[in-house]
């Protein structure tokens, strides 16, 4: 007899399981017939196409203009010159340091001593904010350089370009 009722339970849940399936079909069948499918024309469609076009125009333009040798010039002198800054605040925090350490050893030394030791910190400090200014210099003579035969090649390709049309 259990058995019996075990059996007859399961059908009924797999009955009941049948039951809500065919309502969600039915219903998803009504929510379907209520849609309304916009009607395409072909002007909608190629009207779509127009602000695709412009952006892609847009950033070819970009691309160019990016890796132009002007900009990337541009960008290796700004490079540059964020290093030349760099080195010349590291120059200037190694100098106060230095000047600091011999601010402390003052009273142990000679007034001569120390105004010879403070003029070597600075002679030296110096030299090296000076090499750093003419290797920054020399590298951006360097740089136009190459920006000066970037550009005549460049020349030189559009000229063959426009020749073989």
């Amino acid at each position: 007899m259990k058995t019996v009722l075990k059996i007859v339970f399961v059908v009924l849940l797999v009955a009941a399981a049948i039951a809500i399936w065919a309502a969600k079909i039915h219903e998803g069948r009504a929510q379907l017939k209520r849609m309304e499918i916009p009607d395409f024309k072909i002007e909608h469609i190629n009207g779509t196409n127009v602000p695709w076009n412009g952006l892609a125009e847009a950033r070819k333009k970009a691309d160019e203009a990016f890796n132009s040798p002007e900009a990337i010039y541009d960008r290796a002198i700004k490079d540059l010159r964020e290093i030349l800054d760099l080195q010349k605040e590291q120059l200037e925090a190694d100098k106060k340091a230095a000047l600091d350490k011999l601010e402390l050893k003052k009273t142990d030394m000679t007034p001569e001593a120390y105004a010879a030791a403070k003029g070597r910190i600075e002679s030296t400090f110096s030299a090296a904010s000076i090499k750093a200014t003419e290797t920054e210099r020399q590298q951006e003579i360097a740089r136009k350089q190459e920006e000066t035969a970037n550009l005549e090649m460049s020349a030189r390709n559009k000229a063959a370009a426009n020749t073989q049309k």
